[in-house]
């Protein structure tokens, strides 16, 4: 086999899988354990003197030895207990998920399983011809449609109804490093569920090969390679940065090992000599910035191999753990340059911990998101520590391009598209003024929109929505700018209900 300090992404990706694939309570059962207890959440099983106790809510299944403290974990660390070294487990591990003799011991009724809808089958991919959901629900341009980069990567994924009717949904392929297209993501508006009562919205894989990615076309003179959650971020950022020519990712969602591999593949193929830097535009919040860090962890894994790298996540706090030895330089230059940065808003969001060949850096994201808007903001802030952070670490050159208002780029377009910035401040006199927005910025408030809705205009000060059911007075000095509404935006009264979109008679 590989040995694992050349090939780590190679077997974290064998252990998740292993972790996530495998039948632990079947598996148990072929090697003699004995179905103790069951409850809603949890089994115990018992062979000699051990006590098996799996976490069965719990996604990957998670397990502990009620007579010993060190013994539990996932399915892996189950294996590493009981096999000789780590590359054995990886083998037993293997030879588990692909074995079915033991699903054999199942009852009937729970062996039964959904078998999944083949979409592949009902739907119809043909060229992009309907655009409405597109330009009216994510507010592109046709522009960016045809552009270099996009042109003929946005599809229509055509429905047939048993009553002879189309339903036209938007179709976006996802392609391996060959150019073959191994499933679709099928998008449309939200649609009103008669079942559950309430709105849903519409995104569908076409089949379960969800691990491979959106991208764009890749071009001539590429300037970076672009990550994003979703493509219609990315095609977002492509029409507000005034269509840059970069080779565009999107994730679709969660970034995991998988999808992280198939990045790496399509880098290889487009950058070659590693001289591209890389952009990562994830969404604006808590769980973008873990997946910066995520990235980071995962890149920083490919390219090191004098430093083990280690990412903790409980809720809104974050950990990176970095391991080996001479870590002292490291630890110097990041004390001194995150002081310096924490000293600029007088805050500290990003702490450092030694330990004797192990430096712990902790953050605290809600902290950092608290910080709104504006020169200090939590933009600057996260851009800042970025940048810190990877220049210490001497990583290929990472830029973070997080949206400046809203939770993500598209959601910026949309707003963009539907205000324009009033010019003439001083045009703005006292009294209501419930048709204008304001962005400020506020450092104290726990919640808040990064866009005030202005109720009120004083002498001095602006009554701002701020979200949370919440009004404040703000300074006019901390008003960075004002934005009104449209004249010309397009409102859409159509209940959900009734709503047609798409069908074709």
């Amino acid at each position: 086999m590989k040995d694992y300090a050349d090939n780590r992404m190679h077997y974290r990706m064998l252990i998740s899988k292993i972790n996530e694939e495998v039948d632990f309570s079947g598996y148990l059962r072929v090697k003699g354990y004995a179905l103790l207890k069951s409850s809603l959440g949890s089994k115990e099983f018992g062979k000699d003197q051990e006590r098996i106790v799996l976490n069965t809510k719990h996604s990957p299944v998670s397990y502990f030895n009620r007579n010993d403290t060190k013994d539990k974990g996932w399915f892996f660390s189950y294996l590493l207990q009981r096999t000789a070294n780590f590359y054995d487990a990886i083998n037993v591990g293997l030879e588990a998920i692909n074995a079915c003799h033991y699903s054999e011991t199942k009852t009937n009724a729970l062996f039964r399983a959904k078998k999944p809808s083949n979409l592949e089958v009902t739907f119809s991919i043909k060229p992009l011809k309907r655009w409405n959901y597109l330009i009216k629900d994510r507010g592109l341009s046709l522009k960016t449609l045809e552009s270099e980069a996009f042109n003929n990567k946005v599809l229509n994924g055509i429905y047939d109804t048993s009553k002879g009717n189309q339903i036209t949904n938007i179709a976006l392929p996802l392609t391996d490093i060959e150019g073959n297209i191994p499933n679709y993501i099928l998008f449309n508006r939200p649609y009103w569920s008669t079942k559950k009562n309430k709105l849903q919205k519409f995104r569908r894989f076409m089949n379960s090969e969800y691990h491979f990615l959106f991208t764009s076309n890749a071009l001539k003179n590429m300037k970076a390679i672009a990550c994003f959650e979703s493509a219609f971020d990315a095609m977002s950022y492509h029409e507000s940065n005034g269509l840059p020519n970069l080779f565009y990712v999107a994730f679709n969602g969660q970034l995991d090992e998988r999808k992280l591999e198939q990045f790496f593949l399509w880098k290889n193929k487009i950058d070659p000599n590693a001289k591209l830097p890389i952009k990562l535009g994830f969404d604006h919040d808590v769980a973008g910035f873990y997946f910066d860090m995520y990235f980071l962890k995962c890149l920083m894994d490919r390219e090191k191999k004098q430093h083990d790298f280690v990412l903790h996540r409980q809720n809104k706090e974050l950990k990176l753990q970095v391991q080996g030895h001479k870590i002292g330089l490291l630890e110097e230059k990041l004390r001194s340059e995150l002081k310096e940065l924490n000293h600029q808003i007088d805050l500290q969001h990003a702490k450092i911990i030694s330990l004797k060949e192990t430096l712990i850096i902790e953050l605290q994201l809600d902290s950092i998101l608290r910080l709104g808007l504006g020169t200090y903001g939590s933009r600057w802030y996260w851009e800042k520590f970025f940048s810190i952070l990877t220049n210490a670490l001497e990583c290929p050159k990472i830029e973070i391009q997080k949206s400046p208002l809203h939770k993500d780029w598209n959601e910026d377009l949309l707003w963009f598209k539907n205000h324009e910035q009033v010019k003439d401040v001083s045009s703005i006199d006292r009294g209501t003024k419930k048709t204008l927005w304001a962005v400020h910025k506020v450092k104290s408030l726990p919640n808040y929109s990064p866009i005030g809705k202005v109720m009120m205009v004083g002498l001095e000060k602006v009554l701002c929505d701020i979200g949370e059911a919440a009004y404040r007075w703000i300074p006019k000095d901390q008003i960075i700018s004002f934005y009104q509404e449209k004249k010309s935006q397009l409102t859409h009264q159509e209940s959900f209900k009734n709503i047609s979109y798409g069908r074709k008679k």
